[in-house]
């Protein structure tokens, strides 16, 4: 035969070459690795799915979103409303004034408050024959005070604890139990035209210090003094 060796010993070629053997293959992996996969695809949405069902979980939240900035919107307009119209009532309310018979207008200088003069005898409540009466100092200094009397209209001008001087000396004299009953009475006797004119007068409080009268009339009065006694005392004098 051609291809039997020879029956001498001669150059042989020995071949490094190992043999190759081929894998085992293991069929039941396979099977096993197929039903795991075929598991996986009874129990998962498959990737293609997943992306379709994004978009409509996004517009479920836009809306919600939308839903709620929507009721903020509401509260907050609500809101607002209810105090501009709560604001309106407490103006309305706060702009209510009250009327009075005498009136106050308030100025930069001085404060004017107008008065309509009446006899104080008219009424018929007991006079105090002592003690302190009423006298709003130091309040009422650098006002001024207002009062009718006949057709003509006075303006006094309201000082502290003040008195006057004057050419003449006081021109009458009363008892009167206010500050502003002493300042009419300086009015209508200017009023019913009679002389000297009183330009002025000063009041006394203290009752028990001027035990008869503590109303002084004055007319040509040349300066005004401060009144150094504790009893409380306050002039006015006659601007127009």
């Amino acid at each position: 035969m051609a291809d039997a060796y020879p029956s001498h010993e001669g150059m042989q070629v020995v071949s490094n070459q190992q043999p190759v053997s081929r894998p085992e293959q293991a069929p039941e992996v396979l099977v096993e690795e197929k039903q795991a996969d075929a598991k996986v695809d009874n129990h998962y949405q498959p990737y293609n799915d997943l992306n379709n069902a994004q978009p409509k979980a996004r517009f479920a939240l836009s809306s919600r979103i939308a839903l709620l900035l929507a009721v903020a919107i509401i509260l907050v307009v609500g809101a607002v409303v209810g105090g501009a119209v709560g604001g309106t009532q407490a103006k309305k309310k706060k702009d209510v004034v009250p009327t009075s018979t005498i009136s106050s207008t308030t100025s930069s200088s001085p404060t004017t408050t107008t008065h309509e003069s009446t006899s104080s005898s008219s009424s018929g409540a007991p006079r105090p024959t002592s003690g302190i009466l009423a006298l709003d100092c130091p309040r009422i200094n650098g006002t001024s005070y207002s009062t009718n009397s006949g057709s003509s209209t006075y303006n006094f001008l309201l000082l502290c604890k003040t008195d006057f001087k004057t050419t003449t000396g006081n021109i009458d004299s009363s008892r009167q139990y206010s500050f502003t009953d002493c300042i009419d009475s300086c009015a209508a006797r200017n009023s019913a035209k009679a002389l000297p004119q009183c330009s002025g007068l000063t009041w006394g409080a203290n009752l028990t210090h001027y035990t008869g009268v503590n109303c002084f009339l004055k007319a040509a009065i040349t300066s005004s003094v401060p009144f150094n006694s504790d009893d409380p005392q306050a002039g006015a004098l006659l601007l127009t």
